[in-house]
């Protein structure tokens, strides 16, 4: 069977995604799916709302893995986003956090899947595969503090 008709999960020790076999029937606490069909069978429907202008809050309540997902109709370069930490009230760019080493309150190596490549690749900063989120994908992010918050800019 084609790989898009496999489920694969995410490994949050190893951080990375890991192919199941066809005949895979459970879903583990504290890992993220994605979801493979082929083409034509499923309709997914999500009624929209409109996105204010300003910086738009992700809320990342706890450490570990989050799905989030660029809440725009347009690119946004990861070096614009910047991240509070809601217990200090101290807010970085990507850039100072990244800057932190040891004391980064995120990794900015994000998972996503590029269904074109049909691989999982990774957005950054420096280096990565790419470097600018985009509508309509979702990226795992990993987050090595409780109570923050991503603010993603228009």
């Amino acid at each position: 069977r084609s790989a898009q008709d496999r489920s694969r999960v995410e490994n949050p020790v190893n951080k990375n995604i890991e192919l199941y076999p066809d005949d895979f029937t459970s879903v583990e606490v504290g890992k993220g799916y994605l979801l493979f069909t082929p083409a034509g069978t499923l309709n997914t429907d999500y009624p929209g709302t409109a996105v204010p202008d300003a910086d738009f809050s992700i809320s990342v309540p706890d450490a570990g893995w989050i799905w989030i997902g660029l809440p725009r109709d347009h690119d946004i370069a990861l070096t614009q986003v910047s991240v509070r930490n809601n217990a200090t009230g101290v807010t970085r760019t990507a850039a100072e956090d990244a800057a932190a080493g040891a004391d980064a309150w995120l990794n900015w190596n994000w998972l996503y899947w590029n269904s074109y490549m049909d691989t999982a690749q990774i957005l950054g900063l420096n280096g990565a595969d790419d470097s600018a989120m985009h509508p309509w994908s979702g990226y795992r992010v990993w987050s090595n503090k409780q109570n923050l918050t991503l603010l993603i800019p228009n």
